[in-house]
């Protein structure tokens, strides 16, 4: 699969700056339902994901992931969604472990570097023989896991994937996590923290004992959260290692 070059981006005028480019569409974006049909997909582990279809009969399929702390919900997700559409391509929308609006089974969450979920989604699509071509599209978090998926497979990535897209790719976690402590990223880093408190506090609820909540208010750093927390539903033995085996670099 090739890399194709992509020609220089010039941003309008009012929209100079990440950060203006990043909270306006959040903020003021808004997309009316574009009709999704869920599907409950389980999992090998015995755990699930919730799956967003938008078919139009297309022999062509997009399938999107989303961001951290994103969902088929996102105006993004959904934006994409209805461009595609338009090009008459059939759109699956995966919501991450415990990102559907209802938490998962297991301890385990999603993760950067967590690929199987996907490679189990896009093998039980092409065991449908149901399309002639796949596409993957992943922004942010849901980028890295696209190419780590393919990275990882090379060769051996179902022929049907014709394409892929990653959107704004953390591809290196620990310049990704130093990035989100700079004094002008707190306010992501804060909301970040904040949508995934509940989670880790249902999981501790859910798993006694797994998870300590009592420091969670007290965590200053983004590299101070993944060694205290993200490992406990990750796998992980450290913030470094999860570094050095999620970044799809």
């Amino acid at each position: 699969m090739p890399i194709l070059p992509t020609p220089d981006y010039k941003p309008n005028l009012f929209f100079l700056g990440s950060h203006v480019e990043t909270l306006y569409p959040y903020l003021f974006r808004k997309i009316d339902d574009v009709g999704y049909e869920r599907q409950r997909l389980e999992l090998p582990d015995g755990d699930f994901i919730d799956l967003d279809w938008v078919k139009k009969g297309a022999d062509h399929l997009l399938i999107l992931c989303h961001g951290l702390e994103g969902s088929s919900q996102s105006q993004y997700m959904k934006g994409m969604t209805l461009i595609a559409n338009r090009q008459d391509l059939d759109v699956l929308c995966i919501n991450f472990r415990s990102c559907s609006g209802e938490m998962n089974r297991k301890l385990r969450m999603y993760h950067h570097g967590e690929i199987s979920d996907l490679q189990f989604v896009v093998n039980q699509i092409v065991d449908r023989d149901q399309y002639r071509y796949l596409s993957l599209c992943g922004f942010s978090l849901g980028g890295n896991v696209i190419l780590k998926y393919l990275g990882t497979l090379g060769e051996e990535a179902p022929e049907l994937i014709k394409s892929a897209v990653a959107v704004s790719v953390p591809c290196d976690l620990a310049s990704s996590s130093e990035a989100l402590d700079q004094w002008y990223n707190y306010l992501y880093t804060r909301r970040f923290m904040h949508s995934l408190k509940p989670k880790f506090e249902y999981k501790s609820q859910q798993f006694p004992g797994a998870i300590n909540m009592e420091m969670y208010d007290q965590i200053k750093t983004w590299r101070q959260f993944d060694d205290t927390y993200t490992t406990k539903v990750t796998g992980f033995n450290s913030a470094s290692e999860y570094y050095e085996q999620g970044s799809a670099k």
